[in-house]
């Protein structure tokens, strides 16, 4: 066992059963807005898409914008009946097959 693979387990050992280590890096201050902004029932607080961010939106506007998202025909089909168990089945009966 290499020395650092050694030291990481003498680490992860003394801690069995103790929180692991956080470090929040919001102060107290925007750490009570943001419990306060979870509460807000009308926003939708989301991960952006790029840069590690946060965004909050208006959540009658996400809504409709994901609606309008999914009702575009071009990238979407309405389907008349829920497939999710036979599709699950033809991969669990691929899966055996290639094991």
């Amino acid at each position: 066992m290499c020395y650092f693979s050694s030291i990481s387990l003498d680490i992860a050992s003394s801690r069995i059963g103790q929180p692991p280590f956080t470090h929040n890096n919001l102060s107290l201050i925007h750490q009570e807005a943001l419990v306060d902004l979870k509460k807000n029932e009308n926003i939708v607080i989301k991960p952006a898409d790029k840069g590690g961010s946060i965004v909050i939106l208006n959540k009658d506007d996400y809504i409709c914008k994901a609606l309008e998202q999914l009702n575009n025909k071009t990238y979407y089909t309405e389907l008349l009946h829920n497939s999710t168990q036979g599709i699950n089945t033809s991969i669990t009966s691929y899966l055996e097959y290639i094991r």
